[in-house]
Protein backbone atom coordinates (compact mmCIF):
# COMPACT_ATOMS: atom_id res chain seq x y z
CA UNK A 1 0.00 0.00 0.00
CA UNK A 2 1.41 3.57 -0.90
CA UNK A 3 2.31 5.87 2.64
CA UNK A 4 2.15 8.99 1.60
CA UNK A 5 5.98 10.82 2.86
CA UNK A 6 4.03 13.75 4.08
CA UNK A 7 1.07 12.34 5.97
CA UNK A 8 1.31 14.37 8.80
CA UNK A 9 1.47 17.45 6.99
CA UNK A 10 -1.44 16.70 4.48
CA UNK A 11 -3.56 16.37 8.07
CA UNK A 12 -2.17 19.42 9.54
CA UNK A 13 -3.00 21.42 6.68
CA UNK A 14 -6.27 20.27 6.16
CA UNK A 15 -7.34 20.65 10.40
CA UNK A 16 -5.71 24.45 10.17
CA UNK A 17 -6.31 25.71 7.11
CA UNK A 18 -9.62 24.63 5.99
CA UNK A 19 -10.47 27.12 3.46
CA UNK A 20 -7.54 26.52 1.47
CA UNK A 21 -7.71 24.24 -2.01
CA UNK A 22 -7.74 21.36 -2.60
CA UNK A 23 -5.22 21.94 -5.13
CA UNK A 24 -2.69 24.30 -3.28
CA UNK A 25 -2.41 21.76 -0.13
CA UNK A 26 -1.92 18.55 -2.94
CA UNK A 27 1.06 20.59 -4.90
CA UNK A 28 2.05 21.47 -1.25
CA UNK A 29 2.33 18.17 -0.05
CA UNK A 30 2.78 16.55 -3.23
CA UNK A 31 0.18 14.27 -4.03
CA UNK A 32 -2.99 14.56 -6.07
CA UNK A 33 -5.87 16.98 -5.30
CA UNK A 34 -8.58 13.83 -5.67
CA UNK A 35 -6.75 12.50 -2.47
CA UNK A 36 -6.94 15.61 -0.80
CA UNK A 37 -10.60 15.99 -1.09
CA UNK A 38 -11.51 12.27 0.13
CA UNK A 39 -8.93 12.75 2.95
CA UNK A 40 -10.72 16.09 3.77
CA UNK A 41 -14.36 14.17 3.45
CA UNK A 42 -13.18 11.86 5.55
CA UNK A 43 -11.80 13.98 8.72
CA UNK A 44 -15.28 15.86 8.32
CA UNK A 45 -17.12 12.61 8.52
CA UNK A 46 -14.94 11.53 11.37
CA UNK A 47 -15.28 14.56 13.56
CA UNK A 48 -11.80 14.53 14.16
CA UNK A 49 -10.02 17.33 16.00
CA UNK A 50 -6.14 18.40 15.95
CA UNK A 51 -5.97 17.45 19.41
CA UNK A 52 -7.86 13.69 18.75
CA UNK A 53 -4.95 12.75 16.07
CA UNK A 54 -1.69 14.62 17.87
CA UNK A 55 -0.31 11.66 19.30
CA UNK A 56 -0.89 9.59 16.11
CA UNK A 57 2.18 8.61 13.81
CA UNK A 58 2.38 8.23 10.24
CA UNK A 59 0.97 4.43 10.40
CA UNK A 60 -1.68 4.93 12.49
CA UNK A 61 -3.01 7.87 10.52
CA UNK A 62 -2.99 6.31 7.11
CA UNK A 63 -4.40 2.89 8.97
CA UNK A 64 -7.38 5.26 9.67
CA UNK A 65 -7.93 7.28 6.76
CA UNK A 66 -7.03 4.43 3.96
CA UNK A 67 -9.31 1.32 5.37
CA UNK A 68 -11.09 -0.29 2.60
CA UNK A 69 -15.02 -0.44 2.54
CA UNK A 70 -16.14 -4.45 3.66
CA UNK A 71 -16.82 -5.76 0.87
CA UNK A 72 -20.78 -7.03 0.01
CA UNK A 73 -21.45 -10.18 -0.80
CA UNK A 74 -23.49 -11.24 -3.34
CA UNK A 75 -25.40 -14.29 -3.97
CA UNK A 76 -23.48 -16.74 -6.45
CA UNK A 77 -25.12 -17.48 -9.54
CA UNK A 78 -26.02 -21.21 -10.62
CA UNK A 79 -25.98 -20.51 -14.18
CA UNK A 80 -26.00 -24.25 -15.25
CA UNK A 81 -29.31 -24.47 -12.77
CA UNK A 82 -30.56 -21.75 -14.92
CA UNK A 83 -29.90 -22.66 -18.29
CA UNK A 84 -31.61 -25.82 -17.72
CA UNK A 85 -34.41 -24.58 -16.10
CA UNK A 86 -35.17 -22.10 -18.73
CA UNK A 87 -33.31 -23.08 -21.73
CA UNK A 88 -33.62 -20.74 -24.82
CA UNK A 89 -34.24 -17.78 -22.85
CA UNK A 90 -32.21 -14.29 -22.92
CA UNK A 91 -29.94 -13.56 -19.99
CA UNK A 92 -32.46 -10.86 -18.49
CA UNK A 93 -34.87 -14.01 -17.87
CA UNK A 94 -31.75 -15.66 -16.98
CA UNK A 95 -31.05 -12.77 -14.43
CA UNK A 96 -34.91 -12.14 -12.91
CA UNK A 97 -35.11 -15.88 -11.88
CA UNK A 98 -31.50 -15.44 -10.08
CA UNK A 99 -32.57 -12.58 -8.58
CA UNK A 100 -35.73 -13.93 -7.41
CA UNK A 101 -34.16 -17.44 -6.23
CA UNK A 102 -31.28 -14.99 -4.08
CA UNK A 103 -34.10 -13.92 -1.85
CA UNK A 104 -32.90 -11.09 0.44
CA UNK A 105 -29.35 -11.25 0.01
CA UNK A 106 -27.66 -9.05 -2.25
CA UNK A 107 -27.81 -9.61 -5.91
CA UNK A 108 -25.51 -8.77 -8.98
CA UNK A 109 -26.75 -5.86 -11.43
CA UNK A 110 -27.34 -7.46 -14.38
CA UNK A 111 -24.29 -5.82 -16.23
CA UNK A 112 -22.49 -7.82 -13.19
CA UNK A 113 -24.32 -10.91 -14.50
CA UNK A 114 -23.55 -10.86 -17.78
CA UNK A 115 -20.16 -10.38 -17.11
CA UNK A 116 -19.73 -13.65 -14.72
CA UNK A 117 -21.79 -15.67 -17.23
CA UNK A 118 -19.57 -14.67 -20.34
CA UNK A 119 -16.81 -15.71 -18.05
CA UNK A 120 -18.21 -18.86 -16.75
CA UNK A 121 -19.05 -19.66 -20.84
CA UNK A 122 -22.27 -21.10 -19.72
CA UNK A 123 -24.38 -19.51 -22.39
CA UNK A 124 -22.27 -20.74 -25.04
CA UNK A 125 -22.75 -24.50 -23.72
CA UNK A 126 -26.03 -24.33 -26.22
CA UNK A 127 -23.48 -23.35 -29.22
CA UNK A 128 -21.16 -26.13 -28.15
CA UNK A 129 -24.00 -28.66 -27.78
CA UNK A 130 -25.22 -27.81 -30.88
CA UNK A 131 -21.72 -28.13 -32.56
CA UNK A 132 -20.94 -31.49 -31.09
CA UNK A 133 -24.25 -33.05 -32.58
CA UNK A 134 -23.53 -31.28 -36.39
CA UNK A 135 -26.81 -28.96 -36.45
CA UNK A 136 -24.95 -25.78 -36.85
CA UNK A 137 -26.29 -24.79 -40.45
CA UNK A 138 -23.73 -24.29 -42.76
CA UNK A 139 -22.85 -21.55 -45.23
CA UNK A 140 -23.00 -23.16 -48.62
CA UNK A 141 -20.58 -21.08 -50.86
CA UNK A 142 -21.52 -20.80 -54.44
CA UNK A 143 -18.96 -21.44 -57.07
CA UNK A 144 -16.27 -18.58 -58.52
CA UNK A 145 -17.42 -18.81 -61.88
CA UNK A 146 -20.82 -20.51 -62.39
CA UNK A 147 -20.26 -20.62 -66.62
CA UNK A 148 -18.76 -23.00 -68.34
CA UNK A 149 -14.98 -22.10 -70.00
CA UNK A 150 -15.35 -21.30 -73.10
CA UNK A 151 -13.11 -24.07 -74.33
CA UNK A 152 -15.13 -26.78 -72.60
CA UNK A 153 -17.48 -27.98 -74.80
CA UNK A 154 -21.14 -29.53 -73.71
CA UNK A 155 -21.99 -32.52 -75.26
Amino acid sequence: MYILDNFELLIHLLLHNPRETNAAIARTVGCGRRRVRRYRRLLAASNLTAEDLAGCDAQTLNALFNMRTPVTTYAVPDFVALESALPDRSGRAHWRAYCAASGESSTLSYPQFMRCRAASHVGSIHHRQRNQRGETPTRQRAPANSKPYAHEARP
